[in-house]
């Protein structure tokens, strides 16, 4: 019975045969997410000092920031084909959209488990996600 006690709690994670529990699926998709965002943000940022590193920066005025690093579609695009500015966008991007994968994946999930009060609040945080980052909030 003791035995039993110290698997069980906070720091414990049971493993079955089954399938995942919903928690353990958002869970590993926000690691996942969150690994992507460091890993383009760290190697975005060194990649783009090392092409870049030398520039004379002015302090004195804020420019506006380049068309092509605040389009989702164009910072996709321009990660793509090498600019380093655009990878380290990547990764503020994909911090951005994480709360909205996660809430996808939790209606996908509480509707296959037909649990539709929580596919029904799920819904909700999703559309006011969505309306917030299409700039219409």
């Amino acid at each position: 019975m003791a035995d039993q006690k110290s698997r069980s709690g906070p720091g414990h994670v049971a493993t079955s045969s089954g399938p995942p529990t919903p928690e353990l699926v958002i869970a590993r998709l926000l690691t996942a997410m969150l690994w992507i965002a460091v890993v383009s943000a760290v190697g975005g940022g060194v990649w783009f000092l090392m092409t870049n590193g030398g520039q004379q920066v002015s302090y004195g005025s804020l420019a506006p920031p380049r068309p092509e690093l605040t389009s989702p579609a164009a910072i996709v695009r321009d990660a793509f084909a090498g600019n380093p500015a655009a990878f380290v966008q990547l990764a503020v991007l994909t911090l951005l959209v994480t709360p909205l994968a996660r809430e996808v994946t939790a209606l996908y999930l509480m509707a296959r488990r037909r649990e539709w009060v929580f596919v029904v609040v799920a819904g909700l945080v999703t559309a006011i996600l969505v309306w917030g980052l299409t700039g219409r909030g």
